[in-house]
């Protein structure tokens, strides 16, 4: 029924918008969480009254001619949505195979190792070009790594130490839907945490807003969940993978 009502509500139809249950009792009463993300059409006109709106402070008004021309005449954008994937969680003995098959790094007894990639999904209509991955992180103490891997396809700008610059080849394209891979990271984090956590952030391509992402933990909750993976005899630790990112993981946009 809300989705029906909302498809009415403008020309043309938001097609992108979402609604999720977030609460509902034995009587079916509850609540429900409309999403309405950003309209890759040009912009909607309201059927009611057949005006065109724009946001003033807390209220909705028209939207004057020259705002409208503005609108009209804009090329559409890509939009990178950030995207974790392949996330998993295993324990790690003390030496450990991190970088390639012909490296090998000690870690201490007992350390976890949280892996996942780093994706970007053209959610628009147009083609997305010169998408990008800029991130960095501070060593965490002498037992506890961060290592990205696998963007060879991509070309590498040197930065600062414990920093990620990727942007992909001038030839390449995304298409809309699309999903690139940008890198895989491990990390590897012993019980001996001495400092907080933080991986920080932004993906994107040219011409649209940047994404940003951290991931953010406290030296004792980080302390906690490797205790808790070290202690679980679960074969199976893909709940705790997604735990992790649900627990530390933060989008700022």
């Amino acid at each position: 029924w809300l989705e029906s009502a909302i498809s009415g509500c403008t020309i043309p139809s938001h097609n992108r918008v979402r609604n999720h249950i977030i609460s509902e009792d034995e009587n079916g009463d509850g609540f429900v969480a409309t999403l309405i993300p950003k309209s890759e059409l040009d912009p909607l006109m309201s059927t009611y009254g057949s005006n065109f709106y724009i946001r003033s402070g807390s209220n909705n008004v028209p939207a004057p001619y020259s705002v409208l021309a503005g609108m009209f005449g804009q090329k559409p954008q890509p939009n990178i949505e950030f995207v974790i994937a392949d996330k998993s969680v295993d324990i790690v003995d003390s030496f450990e195979n991190l970088l390639s098959s012909s490296s090998k790094e000690e870690v201490h007894e007992e350390s976890i190792r949280i892996n996942f990639s780093i994706h970007g999904k053209n959610e628009s209509n147009v083609i997305a070009r010169e998408l990008y991955l800029s991130c960095n992180t501070d060593e965490i103490g002498e037992y506890n790594k961060v290592r990205f891997s696998n963007y060879n396809q991509l070309d590498y700008i040197s930065g600062v130490e414990g920093q990620l610059n990727l942007i992909t080849k001038p030839e390449f394209r995304l298409p809309p839907r699309g999903v690139i891979k940008f890198t895989n990271v491990s990390l590897v984090l012993s019980q001996n945490i001495d400092e907080d956590f933080v991986l920080e952030g932004v993906v994107g391509a040219d011409g649209s807003a940047p994404k940003d992402f951290k991931i953010e933990a406290g030296k004792n909750r980080l302390r906690s969940f490797v205790a808790k993976v070290i202690r679980s005899e679960e074969q199976n630790r893909e709940p705790l993978a997604h735990e992790f990112f649900n627990e530390f993981l933060v989008y700022m946009k």
